[in-house]
């Protein structure tokens, strides 16, 4: 009776997240390191936050740098099975890097697990100043409702250390609503201290529009 239950709620789980996969790519290092003008350098400064993460490889090949990257994404509460269901498109190419090192880091206990966490943008299971550098390649645009993604990227910015880094690819999805105004967020996190810079992306990064958002967290109290 318990495995059947259990069945069941990845199953319910499985149908929850097929939003959030329609928006995902299997992205390499390759690909994150242009739009969010990565180098090794930033990569090795400290601990690195990749949110959300989806069926990305980035994880596994910076730690194979030496880089000590955190992935997290709400489909990280599944199996590795059904994980692999619902990122259908990482079954072949670099999805399966991904894939079989998500395996790996499942394979250990609940409280062992550090390569791939669950947790969303807006909330996000890290104390405050976590990381030196946060990055998401991720649309603003699967956030729903318009104050939705300020609140992602105050949390964002949570977790990053004062002197540390948020950097956000503003991306464009085909078939998906219009992307929240950035003028709109930048005012919004202003209002919170948190500082923020707009710079143009390179001419040859896919998909992205109309640039690369990096924000500065607020200093600490004290």
């Amino acid at each position: 009776m318990e495995g059947t239950s259990t069945l069941a709620h990845c199953h319910r789980m499985e149908r929850n997240f097929k939003f959030h996969t329609a928006m995902s790519r299997v992205r390499t290092l390759a690909a994150y390191r242009r739009p969010l003008r990565l180098t090794d350098e930033a990569l090795l400064a400290g601990p690195v936050l990749d949110c959300p993460s989806g069926a990305s490889s980035f994880g596994v090949e910076a730690r194979g740098l030496g880089s000590d990257v955190t992935s997290a994404d709400p489909a990280y509460r599944l199996p590795p099975r059904t994980l692999e269901r619902v990122f259908d498109e990482a079954r072949t190419g670099p999805g399966r890097n991904f894939l079989r090192d998500y395996a790996r880091d499942w394979a250990g206990s609940s409280c062992h697990r550090r390569g791939y966490l669950p947790g969303s943008p807006g909330h996000l299971p890290f104390p405050d100043g976590r990381f030196v550098l946060t990055v998401s390649v991720s649309p603003l645009i699967g956030l729903r409702g318009p104050q939705d993604p300020v609140r992602a990227l105050l949390e964002m910015t949570r977790v990053t250390a004062p002197t540390g880094q948020v950097r956000v690819a503003l991306l464009s999805v085909p078939g998906c609503r219009g992307p929240v105004a950035v003028d709109f967020l930048r005012r919004e996190l202003a209002t919170k201290g948190v500082g923020s810079e707009l710079l143009a992306h390179a001419p040859s990064s896919p998909d992205c529009a109309p640039g690369l958002l990096v924000l500065r967290p607020a200093p600490t109290a004290h």
